[in-house]
């Protein structure tokens, strides 16, 4: 019972770093870019070819929030 306690738990850590690190992402995108981050459309497509998809629609998903 503990194990699956502590897995259920490591997911649920893990979880929580996503979203601070997609509010981290929010933050920098809508203050420095693309001013201080002008290849991060580069970044999203090397990533989005290296199978990296995750992050990459997380970025292009702040992106045009942003240009809203």
């Amino acid at each position: 019972m503990s194990q699956k306690f502590c897995s259920l738990f490591v997911g649920d850590l893990m979880s929580l770093y996503r979203v601070q690190l997609g509010e981290c992402l929010k933050t920098i995108i809508y203050v420095d870019y693309p001013e201080r981050w002008p290849r991060l459309l580069d970044w999203v497509k090397h990533n989005l070819q290296d199978q990296q998809v995750h992050g990459a629609l997380l970025v292009l998903q702040i992106l045009s929030r942003k240009q809203e």
